[in-house]
């Protein structure tokens, strides 16, 4: 009993001592909720302004300093009224934000018809943001590093203006997908030069074989492999004429005949001799 006693006892206190630093800060702590091991605080700041805070564990009184300090960031945008704030505090003490604004305007731009739904930050060592807008079918991504209202707003204007420059000036996901589709239009273009190819190839040695033809005989194919042959050596040694490569055939100990060679080199050089 005294074992549970004092258990109870650590628990409260924890407790207390967390939800004091919250109180340091100006927060008001309306709800709390617990799932496993994660803490949910739905609270106010010193400005009666809602926010919600998902964290494992007792965050850092820097994490909750800096939660404060990022709540007043966004309540003073002068572009934007901000609806709730949702902050998921890691035990890395990375934080994620989601910012859900009511209104979101500049120069007679409505951002409002473009945000899926909130704008996603995350804060490291520095703000970062990263979300999509939707314009005009496009999925715009939206992405660095946070300095000041705006700079942002200067990004999401030109994003607005023109959706398709803006992405392949800094959308790495655009040109992938540029780099994929020439890789893809390349390999089938590769294919279709590989059919002509051989389909030039059958012609060639269709037309041979027409020629090949003997006094009793239709039409006969010549050897593939001699037709490689003489087509290689030929390739190889530009200048050489029939009789050159006659006699490597020699010297390869291939049977051929004189008719079989200069059909080849008609064929397939055009030359005739």
């Amino acid at each position: 009993m005294r074992v549970v006693t004092l258990l109870l006892i650590g628990v409260l206190f924890t407790a207390g001592v967390s939800a004091n630093k919250w109180e340091e800060q100006r927060f008001k702590i309306l709800h709390s909720s617990q799932e496993d091991e994660k803490t949910t605080l739905d609270m106010t700041d010193g400005e009666g302004r809602p926010l919600t805070v998902h964290f494992t564990g007792a965050p850092p009184e820097k994490v909750v300093a800096m939660i404060s300090s990022l709540q007043k960031s966004f309540h003073s945008w002068k572009s934007m009224q901000v609806k709730s704030i949702r902050y998921t505090v890691f035990d890395s003490g990375v934080v994620e934000v989601q910012v859900f604004p009511s209104s979101f305007k500049e120069d007679n731009v409505d951002f409002m018809q473009y945000i899926p739904g909130h704008l996603f930050f995350v804060y490291k060592d520095q703000l970062q943001y990263s979300f999509r807008l939707e314009i005009n079918k496009l999925f715009v991504k939206i992405k660095g590093y946070y300095t000041d209202e705006a700079d942002l707003l200067k990004k999401l204007k030109q994003a607005v203006k023109d959706p398709q420059g803006f992405i392949i000036k800094r959308d790495p996901e655009y040109f992938i997908g540029k780099l994929e589709k020439l890789e893809e239009e390349l390999e089938a273009q590769k294919g279709e030069v590989h059919r002509h190819k051989k389909e030039l190839e059958r012609l060639r040695a269709v037309m041979a074989a027409m020629h090949n033809t003997g006094v009793f005989s239709g039409p006969e194919a010549i050897p593939e492999k001699l037709a490689l042959r003489v087509i290689e050596l030929k390739s190889v040694n530009p200048n050489w004429k029939r009789e050159q490569i006659q006699e490597q055939l020699d010297r390869d100990k291939m049977e051929y005949s004189k008719k079989q060679v200069k059909l080849i080199l008609a064929v397939y050089f055009s030359v005739f001799e």
